[in-house]
């Protein structure tokens, strides 16, 4: 039987004991294109202890790819995964062994990728903003993220250098992330030229001068860079270079190793401006999720 076949009341347990892996394997042929080619990492949280989670990554884990999700990940797997791996590591691939220790059973796992690559120095074909947003309403994230999009959209000077490229917004299961997926890759100097914000010289890099603008048109409260502030908004774009991580689409927002805040959900860029959309993003379970992927795939790159 196809996982996709499953009628679970339960999406985060498929064999009764929290598995994610179920869900992430249902989620994945919706991201065979917007994860081609890229690593995938995940963060497994422990129960309270002296080591609150750790990483699995392609540099020190192995590679595993989105492809694999499709082609390792079934049923006799799924039902093996009661036992300790070290029992039935001899009924298993080397690919499943892999897939086992990225998503380990009875854990709440987040689901990353490497951005631009795992290689550091790597050229850039996405650049990507995270929204952060700390004792501040979620709707003024959102306001936030679509005046930025508009400001970037009008900024002729960036398009000028960049070329074309693509929007892609994503609900984070707490705050956004916008995407550029550009149509030609740059090379690495590009973020630190041009992205990168410096605080000695804030206007120096695009994402400065748009900030600043924000800061002025939009919410007072807005800055850059990667240090958060209790009632601010941060947008920062630090993940982009190759070897950073960004948060998959449809990973859990895990706040605690017992459990979860949201889902990180693709977005359609017409409802920015729409007040029910936070409410409406807040509503969804994992099988709620599973039983919408259609909904969610046309608003996916």
């Amino acid at each position: 039987m196809p996982l996709q076949d499953l009628q679970l009341k339960d999406a985060l347990q498929p064999a009764g004991y929290l598995d994610v892996l179920y869900y992430y394997a249902r989620v994945a042929p919706l991201l065979r294109t917007f994860l081609k080619g890229k690593s995938l990492a995940t963060k497994i949280h422990l129960p309270k202890g002296n080591i609150p989670f750790f990483l699995r990554r392609a540099t020190t884990d192995g590679l595993l790819k989105v492809d694999d999700l499709l082609t390792d990940v079934d049923l006799n797997l799924l039902k093996l995964r009661i036992n300790a791996l070290a029992d039935v590591r001899g009924q298993l691939t080397e690919k499943q062994q892999r897939i086992w220790s990225y998503f380990v059973p009875r854990k709440f796992i987040d689901f990353f990728y490497a951005t631009n690559g795992e290689s550091a120095g790597a050229s850039l074909e996405r650049l990507f903003f995270d929204i952060d947003r700390k004792g501040v309403d979620p709707d003024i994230a959102q306001q936030v993220t679509a005046a930025l999009l508009d400001v970037i959209a009008h900024d002729t000077q960036f398009r000028d250098i960049v070329g074309s490229f693509k929007f892609y917004v994503q609900w984070t299961g707490a705050s956004f992330h916008v995407y550029l997926l550009l149509n030609k890759t740059l090379p690495a100097s590009f973020y630190e030229r041009f992205i990168s914000y410096s605080k000695t010289d804030p206007l120096r890099s695009f994402t400065g001068r748009w900030v600043a603008h924000l800061a002025k048109e939009v919410y007072p409260k807005t800055q850059a860079g990667h240090e958060k502030k209790e009632g601010w908004i941060t947008i920062d774009p630090s993940q982009s270079p190759s070897g950073k991580l960004a948060r998959c689409p449809f990973s859990l927002h895990v706040n605690s190793p017992g459990g979860f805040d949201g889902i990180a959900l693709p977005v359609d860029i017409k409802r920015l401006s729409d007040k029910t959309l936070i409410k409406d993003l807040q509503s969804f379970t994992p099988k709620k999720v599973l039983d919408n992927l259609d909904h969610f795939k046309q608003f996916l790159p």
